[in-house]
């Protein structure tokens, strides 16, 4: 599917308030997904070291392994 990026007219209301609806969603998932990042999962990381489960490794999305170069 294919998807233009002009238009020959600006947005509707009803558009710019799904945008508005879909941007603070977007927001809202971002920061929820900061603390995983940076709080929770370093505590899970602790924890599961502590009981001698292996932990998780969330690479960083800028990575060049997770853009597509790098050694696997």
């Amino acid at each position: 599917m294919a998807v233009a990026g002009f238009a020959d007219s600006a947005p509707t209301e009803a558009e710019n308030r799904e945008f508005d609806k879909l941007k603070k969603q977007t927001e809202e998932l971002l920061a929820r997904w900061d603390q995983v990042r940076t709080a929770d999962i370093g505590t899970f990381q602790k924890l599961a070291a502590e009981q001698n489960i292996h932990s998780i490794y969330v690479p960083d999305v800028q990575s060049e392994r997770v853009q597509g170069g790098g050694e696997e």
